[in-house]
């Protein structure tokens, strides 16, 4: 079945219920739902679309209503909808547009300056045209396109995924319980995201569901709404799912109709869940893994804290896969990439773009998810991180999204994010950029992931006031990265060494790199060094300071400063002279 026909067959027979309520400022039922999309469709047909063209559908979370029409008005009209969040901005708009080659834009009005295709309003497609069934609709088939979404680009452009309606609808079709009680699924997700997608669809379920969304992404008004709604259902990305355990324990009641609360759309820290199934007691917790390629296939878990760190297995109708670079099955604990198979509908694949499709969509229904992870002997994922996050660092291939959780479990932190920047000696060396509620020591997060993970994991730590994200909470690590390399080659401004142990450690590092000054931001292998001339230095801060100096910590706190207050916290204050050091003939390097 098409999507426009599982809405008429849900407006025929429940007409007056809710279907989509945007919170304190409208409602939608069935039937106005298949009215209102009718009336517009055929506003689409008289302007001229055709069978198979694209129409943007744009808005924002205040618009999930208009939205809603508007997406069903272009399937009715044999269109195909390109699903773009207002958020987006005026550069991204016209390049999804004329990459799928839409012909019109229909919903919340384009940014000031936007020149493209015709637009309009979903009431001035509606005016004047009646709102029952289209007997002259274009024939759909359900293995037609739906839709054309484009994926978050946070690690590369990005592409548009075409969705089929089977597809769409496939999770709607296992099998379902007619008795079932009525659900409240609450939410304040974006639109134009694989997440928003599946909650717009989410009414036309079997079993009766009303989706009710807040205009605004905000924890404190989502637990307000909790409290008066009174929702059975949360989904929740993670960053609102830390803002909610960080809010004041006095707002923490009034909660006890939900009974299943959903993560999804990125990786969440495993003291984030521990603390999120605490403040919903009677709920089941369970955190969904899936890709906007993969859809339906995926995993899921109900939070248990002997696999805190797990994404689950799949259901019936999936299956998951961890292959290695030759493309056989890795053995239990082995990393390599992480593949989901989708079953009993056609998988997805990527509008115009055959050599990427050949790239991710593989032969069976397997797909790839662009991450690395294992399977643990009992078949259950767990994700090492996202293929272009991997960090290198002298040959190891470090998860970000390991130490990520390590710092996130600290009590005044509030978000996390680890990258890869380049470093002469050891390829990428690890960076941390961290939210904090509190004031913070970075020593303390450094010792707290050394005592975890282990020295080589340890990253240089910088607080910052916010981390990018997109409008769905996911970090955008290239941009992090770019900002974190900016920052740290303005920070190298020439300031002089600060203190006793700065002085000293900058005159080890003149005569054994045979420069003439040495900064406090100063980068010691972008002056020279090398890991011979590491270990010289080393052994002589060990001797002239009285400390047990280890030659990783240069390593990672690689500027003067950095380097300084790794050895001051480390070690008890020493007054001795500066050793003379032995030259090493540079042939050895």
């Amino acid at each position: 079945m098409t999507i426009h026909g599982r809405l008429a067959r849900r407006a025929a027979e429940r007409p007056d219920d809710v279907a989509v309520e945007l919170v304190n400022r409208g409602r939608l039922t069935f039937r106005a739902w298949d009215e209102r999309s009718n009336a517009a469709a055929r506003g689409l047909r008289e302007r001229g679309l055709r069978a198979g063209e694209r129409v943007v559908v744009h808005g924002g979370r205040e618009d999930w209503i208009e939205l809603a029409v508007a997406y069903v008005a272009v399937l009715k009209a044999g269109g195909v909808a390109l699903p773009v969040a207002s958020s987006a901005g005026r550069d991204q708009l016209a390049w999804a547009m004329e990459r799928a080659g839409a012909v019109a834009l229909v919903g919340a009005a384009a940014p000031a300056g936007f020149a493209g295709a015709w637009q309009a309003s979903v009431p001035a497609l509606a005016a004047d045209h009646p709102g029952g069934a289209l007997d002259d609709a274009p024939a759909v088939a359900p293995d037609d396109p739906a839709e054309i979404l484009y994926t978050s680009g946070t690690t590369g452009r990005p592409k548009g995924v075409v969705a089929s309606h089977a597809n769409m609808l496939a999770a709607h079709d296992r099998p379902s319980r007619a008795d079932a009680a009525p659900r409240r699924v609450l939410h304040c997700l974006p639109p134009a995201s694989m997440v928003g997608q599946g909650l717009l669809l989410l009414p036309l379920h079997p079993e009766p569901h009303a989706v009710l969304t807040l205009a605004t992404p905000d924890a404190r008004e989502l637990l307000a709404a909790v409290r008066a709604q009174r929702p059975t259902d949360l989904v929740l990305v993670p960053a609102i799912a830390a803002a909610l355990t960080q809010l004041d324990p006095a707002e923490h009641h009034g909660l006890d109709s939900v009974r299943l609360v959903r993560t999804t759309s990125a990786p969440i820290a495993p003291a984030t869940l521990a603390e999120l199934d605490a403040l919903f007691p009677q709920a089941r917790t369970v955190n969904l893994y899936a890709t906007t390629e993969s859809w339906p296939a995926r995993t899921q878990l109900q939070y248990d804290a002997a696999r805190a760190g797990s994404v689950g297995r799949p259901g019936d109708a999936a299956a998951v896969r961890v292959a290695g670079a030759d493309g056989a099955p890795c053995a239990a604990g082995e990393h390599g990439d992480v593949q989901l198979q989708v079953r009993g509908v056609a998988p997805r694949g990527y509008f115009e773009d055959a050599g990427a499709t050949r790239e991710v969509f593989l032969a069976d229904g397997w797909v790839r998810t662009g991450d690395t992870g294992y399977l643990d002997a009992d078949g259950y994922l767990y994700l090492v991180d996202r293929n272009a996050d991997l960090v290198n660092v002298g040959g190891l291939n470090v998860s970000t999204i390991e130490i990520e959780g390590v710092l996130e479990a600290h009590p005044a932190v509030r978000g996390a994010a680890v990258v890869g920047l380049p470093h002469s000696a050891l390829g990428e060396s690890l960076v941390a950029a961290v939210e904090a509620s509190a004031q913070l020591d970075p020593e303390e997060l450094r010792a707290l992931v050394e005592r975890r993970l282990g020295a080589a994991k340890v990253p240089r730590v910088m607080v910052v006031e916010a981390l990018p994200r997109n409008p769905l909470g996911k970090l955008l690590k290239r941009e992090l990265r770019e900002r974190l390399a900016g920052e740290l080659g303005a920070a190298r401004g020439g300031a002089p060494p600060r203190g006793a142990t700065e002085e000293r450690v900058a005159a080890i590092w003149q005569r054994a790199l045979g420069v003439a000054q040495v900064a406090r931001d100063d980068n010691f292998f972008d002056l020279g060094g090398t890991s011979v001339t590491l270990l010289e230095v080393t052994a002589a801060v060990g001797e002239a300071l009285g400390v047990e100096a280890r030659a990783r910590d240069l390593l990672t706190a690689d500027t003067l400063a950095d380097y300084a207050g790794v050895i001051d916290a480390a070690a008890p204050a020493a007054a001795a002279s500066v050793p003379a050091l032995t030259r090493v003939p540079r042939g050895w390097e």
